[in-house]
């Protein structure tokens, strides 16, 4: 536009200047030159913009379909995803049906040009951190005080408060093992962040010490997490940490926080409970096949506490999905959780990201 300008002026100028003089005869010739020469001129630079904004166009839709294409195909994989989830297990074959999934190097959808890949990760090998708040901790109305551990009541509520312990400890000694300094003291103030109550954890059967206080409200979530991700909000945590909890620790709402020996990292297996050759060992069943229920059943012998806090089985998992075209490439994260009943697995969706 500012060359249209420059032209413009240049041409009224020298019109100007004829208009002053008269136009000679002379001049006629070399004035239409200058005629033909601007209007050529004029209509480059017109032809030029309108390219120019052409061009932008295109590229903005090309976005906006590459975009729209990506998201459509990484939906499409969290539905492929979900429905081997449900296939039944097969006892006899150490891959289940979403591990020999999860080997395919790229997932063929009709008509899709890009690449498209797809992960089904099991979380049921982690501790899920919201297993440290108590009934009475999470939930509002309770009879009970918020840091106040059940000594009477229903049987139900006593057995939740004892779990809730129990994952504490379990948590504790994860985090030392992953060389957190402190650990019973950063299990507490997670601990702050989780409950309803604006005081500090305290507890007679767990040492760690809060740092919550009626002032501070506003500084602490004071809810259930749904994401490892959130607990970076959280005040007081050593640097790093989050990055090193990844492997281990899971969130999600639910009540199942049982962990999958299956699947469970050496550490996490050492935090729930087994001795260190036990841990070994387990690690080293899992590379000939999957360990039965009968097994765990020999392995948690004498222990109620291992009994109540390992399985064989996964019902958590995270599908991740990366569709790319062109132009543009979309995530997809998704939180499932597999339910079995009447014979069959339903795989539920609890939470869908797509960036």
């Amino acid at each position: 536009m500012s060359r249209l300008k420059k032209w413009l002026k240049v041409f009224l100028d020298i019109y100007k200047k004829n208009i002053d003089v008269g136009f000679k005869k002379p001049n006629e010739k070399g004035f239409a030159l200058l005629m033909v020469v601007f209007v050529i001129a004029l209509a480059t630079i017109i032809v030029t913009s309108f390219s120019s904004e052409t061009f932008a166009f295109i590229r903005s839709n090309r976005t906006i379909s590459d975009g729209l294409e990506a998201e459509l195909a990484a939906r499409s994989a969290l539905t492929l995803a979900l429905s081997i989830l449900e296939l039944p297990e097969d006892p006899s074959t150490p891959l289940q049906p979403w591990q020999m999934f999860n080997s395919l190097p790229s997932v063929p959808i009709p008509g899709y040009q890009g690449e498209l890949r797809v992960q089904i990760i099991d979380e049921g090998g982690k501790i899920n951190i919201n297993s440290i708040v108590s009934s009475n901790d999470a939930f509002p109305g309770s009879s009970l005080g918020s840091n106040q551990i059940a000594g009477v009541g229903s049987g139900i509520t006593q057995g939740q408060d004892e779990a809730s312990e129990g994952w504490k400890v379990a948590l504790a000694s994860l985090f030392a093992q992953l060389g957190v300094q402190a650990s019973e003291n950063t299990v507490a103030i997670i601990h702050d962040n989780l409950d309803i109550d604006s005081i500090a954890h305290q507890s007679s059967t767990f040492p760690g010490r809060g740092i919550e206080t009626p002032s501070t409200t506003g500084l602490f979530l004071n809810k259930q997490i749904k994401s490892i991700e959130e607990l970076s909000r959280v005040q007081g945590l050593p640097p790093g940490f989050l990055q090193r909890l990844g492997p281990h620790v899971r969130a999600g709402i639910g009540s199942d926080f049982r962990v999958n020996i299956n699947t469970a990292s050496i550490q996490v297996l050492k935090a729930i409970g087994f001795q260190d050759q036990e841990a070994a060992e387990i690690i080293n069943k899992r590379a000939a096949g999957s360990i039965a229920p009968e097994e765990l059943q020999q392995l948690t012998r004498g222990s109620a506490s291992l009994a109540r806090n390992a399985t064989t089985n996964s019902n958590n998992f995270r599908i991740l999905a990366r569709a790319k075209t062109v132009s543009m490439t979309k995530w997809l994260e998704s939180d499932v959780i597999v339910q079995s009943g009447f014979g069959k697995k339903v795989a539920s969706v609890r939470r869908t990201r797509v960036y």
